[in-house]
């Protein structure tokens, strides 16, 4: 995939994302269709499919959330708070248990702006159980928090008996439990 940002004017910018094989632009492009206007909380960028395998988006002006976590501007508990509020969210998106997830959901690709929450990059959408984009964004986000050079901490806190929080212990054992194909 190739991104191209373009400003239309001085206060507009686009992006351009051309993807380098039509399956993936499929993806895209379904995922966006299915999930675009929805009861959750959770918004996507304006988009127009512009040809057969580009799309362009409108530009986020913030930095994705995994900046935001690197940098310190969040504190664990805020990104507690913000996971447990966005899994709510992709409850309400994804309506049932086996549906079209995200399938890379990682704080690269979320953008936390204006209190809202935007996803983006749905090229590896698939169909799999809804809380694997939990899972993944769990993992993510501690390791983001903490640093990957703190394994022993993430696998500390990952480690059920050291959780608190129900919602994460419940995502925790499920994602014990299955196996997703892509591993």
């Amino acid at each position: 995939m190739h991104y191209r940002v373009i400003p239309k004017t001085m206060t507009d910018i686009i992006i351009i994302k051309t993807f380098s094989d039509k399956d993936s632009f499929e993806k895209e492009r379904s995922f966006l269709q299915k999930y675009y206007v929805n009861e959750s909380s959770i918004k996507f960028p304006e988009y127009d499919i512009i040809g057969n395998i580009q799309i362009r988006y409108e530009f986020i002006p913030a930095p994705n959330l995994a900046t935001q976590i690197r940098s310190g501007a969040l504190n664990f508990s805020e990104i507690i708070d913000l996971y447990n509020k966005f899994c709510t969210s992709l409850d309400l998106l994804y309506k049932s248990q086996i549906v079209l997830i995200h399938g890379d959901l990682t704080p690269d690709n979320i953008y936390y702006y204006k209190n809202n929450i935007y996803i983006i990059d749905y090229a590896d959408s698939h169909v799999f159980d809804k809380d694997y984009d939990k899972f993944i964004l769990l993992k993510r986000l501690i390791s983001d928090y903490f640093g990957i050079e703190n394994k022993e901490q993430i696998e500390k806190i990952c480690y059920v008996r050291h959780i608190k929080n129900k919602i994460i212990e419940m995502h925790y054992q499920h994602l014990l439990a299955i196996k997703h194909p892509l591993t």
